[in-house]
């Protein structure tokens, strides 16, 4: 699954509206065991809490290669978007992205499972771009993976 990463300028409303990266993880392991109690465990197949933070740990690594300085100012919270390429016994289903905003500049950063193509106009204000595999060994270590830039974004190289 590839993740896209955008460092934008400021968001400065809204972050109440919503949930935090701790209580997206409450909820996923409390679904997640309700599930397996009732013998339901397909339900979650997908997104099982562990995934979950792997997936946000992968999103922060990818956030640190567009400019994120590791603090949080609002945030981390999840967002999420309907995916026809995550189905569910031949359903579509929800991909769950992230947003979070810095400290120091008050930058904000979107990393999200589907591109966010109007993220990446010039007019947009978004600073730094990139994608990668999250499941490719580098992010899954922990690692940024080699990159080569492009003209108005930073580009997965996959050699």
């Amino acid at each position: 699954m590839n993740l896209h990463a955008y460092h934008c300028g400021p968001i400065d409303f809204g972050w109440e509206l919503l949930p935090t990266v701790d209580q997206m993880a409450e909820k996923i392991a409390g679904v997640e065991a309700v599930a397996k109690w009732k013998g339901n465990a397909t339900y979650l197949e997908p997104l099982p809490v562990t995934e979950f933070i792997k997936a946000f740990e992968a999103a922060k690594t990818l956030a640190r290669d567009v400019g994120w300085d590791g603090g949080f100012s609002e945030g981390p919270c999840v967002f999420w978007l309907p995916s026809p390429c995550h189905c569910i016994n031949g359903s579509n289903s929800f991909q769950c992205g992230f947003v979070w905003k810095q400290d120091d500049n008050g930058s904000a950063f979107i990393v999200s499972p589907i591109p966010l193509d109007w993220l990446k106009d010039e007019e947009s204000g978004v600073l730094r771009y990139k994608c990668a595999d999250i499941y490719g060994t580098d992010l899954a270590l922990g690692r940024s993976p080699q990159f080569e830039r492009g003209r108005n974004h930073i580009a997965y190289r996959s050699d």
